[in-house]
C-alpha cells in the first residue's frame, strides 16, 4: 500500500463490514458494527467467547480479509495429502491447489456462490469431471479451513452452543456445538477441550456422520503460533494428532497478507510447493 493514500476495505466474519484499513501508510482498527460482536446470552456463549478472544477476538480477527495456509494429512510420518489455499474472505474468492494421484488441480471458484473453474495443467476442465472437482474443491474448503478457524466460527449462523457441565474437570471447560449444515465437513457435532488458563482449544472430538455408532474421533491440538497483525495477534494451533493411530493433520503456512496479486485468482498454473517432503 502506497504511503498517503486512503482507502476502504470489506472485511468480516460471515457479515460484511467495511472497516479502514489504512491511511496514509498506517493500517488502523476500525469500529466493528454491532453484527460483528458475538451475542453472549448462556455460559456457552461466554466460553465460546473467551475461545474467540484466545485466538486474537472479533476486533481482529474481523479485519483480517486475507488467509492463506495449508492443510495437510501426515501418516506415519508420511504426507499423504496436501491442500494450498488462499481465501479472499470478503468476496469470497478462493484459490485452491491440491493433489490426487499423479494428478495435480488448481481450482479457482467464489465460495458464496460456488460458481469457478478447475483446472489440470492449466488446461480448463469441462463436463461432470469439472463438476465433480468443482464440487470436492468446495468440500475442500468448507473442511480444511475448519480445522484451522473452528475457534472463530463459534458465533456463526447455523451453530449451536452448549456447556458440557458434566465433562468439565479442573483442567478443562468443555464445549459442544452442534452445526445446522455440516456440508463437506466430517461431522455435525463437535466438543471442544479447553485449557482453563489459557482458554486455548487442547482437544476436539467428534462422532463421525457416516458411522454415529463409532466411538468419536479424538485429536490432541498443539503446535500453537501467533501472527502480529496491524489489528492485533492472532493465534492457532497447526497440528492436530489423532489419539488413537499414527495420523497427523497439519493447518500450516498459515499467512495473513494485507494483499495478493490478483493473478493469484486467475492463473490457473500451480504457483505454490507440491514436493512430498515429510513434516
Amino acid at each position: 500500500m502506497q504511503s498517503g493514500k486512503c482507502f476502504w476495505q470489506a472485511v468480516g466474519v460471515g457479515v460484511w463490514l467495511m472497516g479502514l484499513v489504512g491511511c496514509q501508510g498506517q493500517p488502523q482498527k476500525a469500529p466493528l458494527s454491532p453484527e460483528v460482536l458475538p451475542v453472549v446470552e448462556t455460559r456457552a456463549d461466554s466460553l465460546a467467547l473467551r475461545i474467540y478472544q484466545a485466538w486474537g477476538g472479533p476486533e481482529v480477527w474481523a479485519q483480517l480479509a486475507y488467509i492463506r495456509f495449508d492443510f495437510t494429512v501426515v501418516h506415519e510420518g508420511t504426507p499423504q495429502f496436501r491442500a494450498h489455499h488462499l481465501w479472499h474472505r470478503p468476496t469470497g474468492r478462493y484459490r485452491l491447489e491440491w493433489q490426487k494421484g499423479d494428478s495435480l488441480y488448481v481450482a479457482l471458484f467464489n465460495v458464496r456462490t460456488r460458481e469457478g473453474q478447475v483446472y489440470h495443467n492449466g488446461q480448463s476442465l469441462a463436463g461432470p469431471t469439472a463438476q465433480r472437482l468443482l464440487e470436492e474443491a468446495y468440500r475442500r474448503y468448507r473442511n480444511d479451513s475448519f480445522w484451522l478457524l473452528a475457534p472463530v466460527q463459534l458465533f456463526e449462523a447455523g451453530i449451536s452452543r452448549f456447556y458440557e457441565a458434566d465433562s468439565s474437570t479442573v483442567t478443562y471447560e468443555v464445549l459442544r456445538i452442534e452445526l445446522q449444515h455440516a456440508e463437506g465437513l466430517p461431522a455435525a457435532r463437535y466438543w471442544f477441550y479447553i485449557d482453563r488458563q489459557t482458554n486455548l482449544v487442547v482437544q476436539w472430538a467428534y462422532a463421525m456422520q457416516d458411522n454415529p455408532r463409532a466411538m468419536p474421533a479424538q485429536y490432541r491440538w498443539s503446535g500453537y503460533r501467533q501472527w502480529e497483525t496491524p489489528y492485533g495477534i492472532v493465534r492457532w494451533a497447526t497440528q492436530k494428532t489423532f489419539l488413537f493411530g499414527p495420523l497427523v493433520i497439519f493447518t500450516d503456512h498459515v499467512t495473513f497478507p494485507q494483499a495478493v496479486p490478483d493473478s493469484w485468482f486467475t492463473n490457473p498454473m500451480p504457483i505454490w510447493e507440491h514436493s512430498a517432503q515429510k513434516k
